[in-house]
């Protein structure tokens, strides 16, 4: 992605001067751990039929003194990709493509929602590992053009069961193809996040 850098700088100087000036009184951590529905769009397999783990570390602050409004950032281990069901794979084939990635989700939370909140954000994230299996053996992988970086556009919806418990449904999707020609990381992620408030008082 010829402009990746450019834009990891600008996130990072953006969520930093969020942090600076800042109202908020601590600095949260966030412990998420889920499950990844995926596909890849472009692949010609359909349905969110791959599930696999996401799970990672993180921290919120809030922007104002109602705690309405939080930025936060996380990092994860985030594995995507996409698997042909029996009908797709006319029961001969079942094929399997794994991407593991290290992301980085930048995001803002509206909790001002009863108990629930909206959010929305970018996610850059980092390729470490991938792989293409058939009939649950690994192959060599016909993709030869996978790139290195991932930048996704996201939302997502939860509640709060308590200050330090939320369930969070996020969706992603690429914004530029990670494989040539066109191919598109979707994706449905269930998580269970852990709040421990107060960790830094600013």
């Amino acid at each position: 992605m010829k402009y990746t850098h450019i834009i990891i700088t600008f996130i990072l100087l953006l969520c930093f001067t969020f942090v600076k000036y800042s109202k908020a009184q601590f600095i949260k951590a966030v412990l998420p751990i889920g499950a990844n529905f995926t596909q890849v769009d472009g692949d010609a397999i359909a349905g969110y039929n791959k599930i696999s783990l996401q799970a990672g570390v993180g921290a919120m602050i809030d922007l104002n003194e109602l705690e309405t409004w939080e930025v936060g950032f996380e990092i994860l281990y985030n594995r995507l990709g996409s698997r042909s069901n029996s009908a797709q794979a006319q029961s001969i084939i079942d094929i399997k493509l794994q991407y593991d990635y290290v992301s980085i989700p930048l995001l803002v939370n509206y909790k001002d929602v009863g108990d629930g909140y909206l959010g929305a954000g970018l996610i850059v994230s980092r390729l470490v590992n991938n792989n293409y299996f058939e009939n649950g053996n690994e192959m060599p992988d016909p993709s030869t053009k996978v790139k290195s970086m991932d930048l996704s556009i996201m939302g997502q919806a939860g509640f709060v069961f308590s200050p330090n418990f939320r369930v969070t449904l996020r969706v992603g999707y690429s914004m530029f193809p990670f494989l040539e020609p066109r191919a598109f990381h979707n994706y449905v992620s269930l998580r269970f996040d852990t709040i421990l408030n107060g960790l830094i008082k600013r």
